[in-house]
């Protein structure tokens, strides 16, 4: 039994792996890293991408597939999380510095939803959500489970892929700005 499987019996449920995701340090002091699943392990410490082939490499064996959602914006900082459907429902397990861009409960009739359930939390004065994209990590042909280097190649395939172009929904984008303005970040509600 590999690493992962172990830890899937004792994590057996997205909730759980986001869980223990929470208790990870947040990799924003090296930017300059791109570590697999098993060196997430090693280090407890993890940004987006990292902690979504960490959920992916231990709820694959819980019968999830290794599906992640890339979220693009308008000033290029993107955000990654593992996505899993339960039931009909959609939802995701992620990491992030800022709160509000955490783990969703499978709660979402549609991806779409999803998505849009970080369009508010997204919003400053520099960037607001503008693209989305499913995709299977194995399709990445990287080794995002247990390479003892850095997986570049995995970033790549996520940073090349064609998005799919939300619209502007100006509306919420100006309700979500002026609060922004007003109490200097937006409102970030516990999906968990």
């Amino acid at each position: 039994m590999n690493l992962f499987q172990q830890l899937a019996q004792k994590y057996s449920t997205p909730e759980k792996v986001q869980k223990l995701l929470m208790g990870f340090e947040y990799n924003g002091q090296k930017p300059d890293t791109m570590k697999s699943a098993l060196r997430v392990w090693h280090t407890n410490t993890a940004h987006c991408v990292e902690a979504t082939y960490f959920a992916a490499a231990i709820l694959e064996h819980q019968g999830f597939p290794t599906l992640a959602l890339s979220m693009e914006s308008e000033d290029n900082i993107g955000h990654v999380v593992f996505l899993f459907q339960y039931d009909e429902y959609w939802g995701s397990v992620g990491r992030s510095k800022e709160p509000g861009l955490q783990g969703r409960r499978p709660i979402f009739k549609s991806v779409r939803d999803l998505v849009m359930s970080y369009f508010d939390e997204y919003v400053d004065d520099t960037g607001r959500l503008t693209a989305f994209q499913v995709l299977d990590l194995d399709d990445s042909e990287s080794e995002w489970r247990s390479s003892l280097k850095n997986v570049w190649k995995g970033e790549r395939y996520i940073l090349n892929l064609q998005h799919q172009l939300l619209p502007a929904y100006e509306a919420r984008y100006q309700k979500a700005i002026t609060t922004f303005h007003r109490t200097g970040h937006c409102p970030t509600r516990s999906w968990w």
